[in-house]
């Protein structure tokens, strides 16, 4: 019967320093602290870039009208401006939208879609949108939200039929789709992996962030 000896060589004190508690828990969040951020800013970075160039439900005429454009969600830029992130731990982070923001009820109103019932003021604006572009109003005696879109598109605005009656949003999920997409949830992992494998060697990981 034969007998293998095996000799392991290198720093074993080192490694045991290394994978102690108290230093081990201090690295491991300081690298997936660094890890979390950067993937929240990839996934900002991916949602913003949803919103200018991905693919929606359509506009209705009425929207397509008043934008001067059939391409959804992007108008003045309010919603790709206010997509942020936040840090709250080494291993949590929050996409979205900041509390307080003005665009936060908007972008609610767009995510998950939305019907706005027609009011008689909203009856009102438009009737008188269409007064000013046939010429029969002084378009200097429009005010708030009307005169803004008058500003816009002077021409063309026709009032509400009687039988709207409401306006239906369409859900645009842009923060979901992105964030169920297997390959972007595949580079968060990557960087999350890349983290533990370096507080566990003691270095500092690279990071990517590709998709």
């Amino acid at each position: 019967m034969s007998t293998t000896t095996v000799r392991l060589t290198g720093d074993w004190k080192k490694l045991e320093r290394q994978l102690s508690n108290e230093v081990f828990r201090d690295r491991i969040e300081s690298e997936m602290k660094r890890a979390t951020r950067t993937n929240a800013a990839m996934v900002k970075r991916e949602v913003r870039e949803h919103l200018r160039s991905g693919s929606h439900a359509k506009n209705a005429p009425l929207t397509i009208f008043i934008k001067g454009s059939s391409k959804p969600l992007v108008d003045r830029a309010q919603l790709f401006k206010s997509v942020h992130f936040r840090s709250q731990s080494a291993f949590r982070a929050e996409i979205g939208f900041l509390k307080g923001d003005t665009n936060i009820n908007i972008a609610l109103a767009v995510h998950e879609g939305a019907t706005i019932p027609v009011t008689n003021a909203m009856r009102g604006m438009f009737a008188a949108l269409q007064s000013a572009s046939e010429g029969k109003r002084e378009p200097g005696s429009l005010r708030g939200r009307a005169k803004e879109l008058y500003a816009r598109r002077p021409q063309g605005w026709k009032a509400l039929k009687p039988s709207t009656t409401s306006i239906r949003i369409p859900a645009r999920p842009f923060l979901r789709e992105v964030i169920e997409r297997p390959e972007l949830n595949n580079a968060v992992a990557r960087n999350w992996l890349a983290a533990a494998a370096a507080a566990i060697a003691g270095t500092r990981a690279t990071f990517r962030t590709d998709v």
